[in-house]
């Protein structure tokens, strides 16, 4: 009963719009379990498709899932940054804190957006060989993203 409740949430807020419902359905259970936690059937069954065709007519697979999230979450952080940039006069310090301040602000306003930012650039860190830190520090992200 709660699926379907969040489900028709979703669909009202998007209209009819099945790719926004997956990218939403998506971005909650990333944040909530971690993208390896997740699986695109896990995200199927939540976005209510009942088959796999009707995932895969929108997205081949996680992997396009993720893509087309961080897409979308780039798109949003280069428009805040670029008003915030462009409201101020032409000094670079000035510039500099409007465009931090417009970022923090983001990130307070968006917060399953900015967590899910968090874990790309951890992935992109393991797969370029760089630090772990979250795997010696999971309880700066995770224990906060249960509330997502």
């Amino acid at each position: 009963m709660a699926k379907t409740a969040t489900l028709s949430k979703l669909r009202q807020k998007h209209g009819q719009d099945s790719r926004e419902v997956i990218l939403e359905v998506a971005l909650k259970l990333f944040t909530k379990k971690g993208y390896e936690g997740t699986s695109i059937d896990e995200i199927r069954e939540t976005a209510g498709f009942k088959s796999k065709a009707s995932l895969y007519n929108h997205f081949k697979n996680k992997e396009e899932v993720s893509d087309a999230l961080t897409i979308r979450i780039l798109a949003q952080i280069e428009h805040v940054i670029l008003t915030a940039y462009q409201s101020v006069a032409p000094d670079p310090l000035a510039q500099f804190i409007a465009v931090f301040r417009a970022y923090i602000q983001w990130g307070l306003t968006h917060r399953q957006e900015y967590v899910f930012r968090i874990i790309k650039a951890q992935e992109i860190r393991m797969l370029t060989g760089k630090y772990d830190y979250f795997s010696t520090h999971p309880s700066l992200i995770y224990p906060r993203s249960k509330n997502y």
